[in-house]
């Protein structure tokens, strides 16, 4: 398949040249180890911090609990707002923590009136939330969510960034986010296979009274490690160079810039399907990401049906996922990928809905 059909909510599509770049790449592991220690600048400006970013060679799932193990003492709340969080809180529970779950419908996302209200009662430690929600195209109101977090001093904010990170904002330090979690086959647009975590002073003190934490398994080792340039478990050498080159690719585009053109491609897909009466954004207005657009489609078209069609022309686009989801097509736009991209994908969606009815379920 050519690049730049790929339109997964999950991961960004690796860009070819990228991929050229990493053949023949044998580095010993101290070579390895020097590429790391030089990347961590540039990870620190991606996540907008000044404290060391964690590396590991293992999917973001493991990373996300070791950061729950370190964040979370007893009760934390979560905000669920689709299947991304839901699967945080599931996660959560299974550390054996207490889980309350802050419910929105879905489409929407949780607001800071709202957080003020569950932080009432009954008392948590920890606040945990998805930034970006792949199954739905919602955006959470981070900078406003950790506000409200940030007026209550015992509480830390979890969230996990893979779906954001590289795509919109996410201000580290200046929105007082205490571990944010980010995956290389998301927005970054790297081979999967590395995942990222960055810890404030807060996190990194509450870490230090918690027991058990072991070693592998401690978020502390993992950031003393990235403080000194190295990794706690050896790298793939092309996962290392492929991570050197996409930050270099990165800086060279600047952040700002990279922002602006996911948040383009969102209004790309507003402005089209504002001009349909077949499809609608499930997301309200302003509450968008500018990652992922999840389609409402009208009867009697489905997502897996619209989904597999967009396949045999050569398009890669999900259904929605979950109960009630059979009318939803999730559309990933995001890493390396921009506007001249999308605009095919658009014309092709809108040609098989004109149609019908190979389109329909």
């Amino acid at each position: 398949m050519p690049w730049g059909r790929r339109f997964l909510p999950d991961a960004g599509e690796v860009n070819p040249d990228l991929l050229a770049e990493l053949g023949g790449h044998a580095l010993a592991p101290d070579a390895v180890e020097q590429l790391l220690a030089l990347v961590q600048p540039r990870l620190r400006r991606l996540f907008r911090t000044a404290q060391p970013v964690a590396v590991a060679p293992a999917p973001a799932g493991i990373l996300r609990e070791i950061g729950l193990r370190a964040t979370i003492e007893h009760r934390v709340l979560v905000l669920v707002a689709g299947p991304d969080s839901a699967a945080l809180a599931d996660t959560a529970e299974a550390l054996g923590v207490e889980v309350i779950r802050m419910m929105v419908h879905p489409g929407r996302t949780p607001e800071s009136d709202q957080l003020e209200r569950f932080l009432a009662s009954p008392p948590v430690d920890s606040v945990a939330l998805v930034h970006s929600e792949a199954g739905t195209g919602a955006l959470a109101p981070l900078a406003a969510l950790a506000q409200v977090v940030r007026g209550r001093p015992d509480l830390l904010l979890f969230v996990d960034a893979t779906g954001s990170l590289g795509a919109t904002p996410v201000e580290t330090d200046a929105w007082g986010l205490d571990l944010v979690l980010a995956a290389s086959d998301g927005p970054l647009a790297l081979p999967a296979g590395l995942s990222f975590a960055a810890a404030s002073s807060r996190l990194v003190a509450r870490a230090r009274t918690l027991v058990g934490r072991g070693v592998l398994l401690d978020l502390l080792t993992h950031l003393t490690a990235a403080a000194e340039g190295t990794v706690l478990t050896p790298v793939d050498p092309v996962l290392a160079v492929a991570l050197d080159r996409q930050l270099e690719r990165i800086d060279r585009e600047g952040l700002p810039n990279r922002w602006a053109r996911h948040q383009m491609m969102a209004e790309m897909v507003e402005r089209w399907a504002s001009g349909r009466k077949d499809v609608a954004l499930l997301a309200a207005p302003g509450r968008r990401s500018p990652a992922v657009s999840c389609l409402e489609l009208v009867a009697p078209f489905t997502g897996s049906k619209v989904a597999e069609v967009l396949s045999r022309e050569g398009w890669q686009v999900a259904p929605g996922e979950g109960q009630g989801s059979e009318r939803l097509l999730r559309l990933g736009h995001m890493g390396e990928i921009g506007p001249e991209q999308l605009a095919p994908l658009l014309q092709a969606l809108g040609r098989r809905l004109d149609t019908g009815s190979d389109a329909a379920g």
